[in-house]
């Protein structure tokens, strides 16, 4: 098995492939939200407070808080995590300052 080369740069641009992560939404819930959460309570400056649908739920809080993320990366700030959002999710979930 090949392991892709890590480029920051390419995953900024949404180069970097990023395989078998759903597009979530306002209302998705499961696994994939609660990593998205993960990364949005340490890397993003705004408040991520629990979904009072309940954990790893995607509500209003963890769409207010994506939508600075992707503001502050020059992403499309729609509150939709797909697949130009997931590589930089994954990128700043490596540890590299946002």
């Amino acid at each position: 098995m090949v392991t892709p080369t890590f480029n920051p740069a390419q995953c900024l641009w949404g180069y970097y492939p990023t395989v078998g992560k759903p597009t979530i939404k306002v209302g998705s819930t499961g696994g994939a939200v609660g990593y998205l959460q993960g990364v949005l309570k340490c890397r993003s400056s705004q408040p991520l407070n629990p979904s009072s649908s309940g954990p790893w739920t995607f509500g209003s809080s963890t769409r207010s808080a994506l939508i600075s993320f992707q503001t502050f990366w020059g992403l499309t700030a729609d509150g939709i995590c797909g697949p130009q959002t997931w590589p930089v999710i994954d990128w700043a979930a490596k540890g590299f300052p946002t």
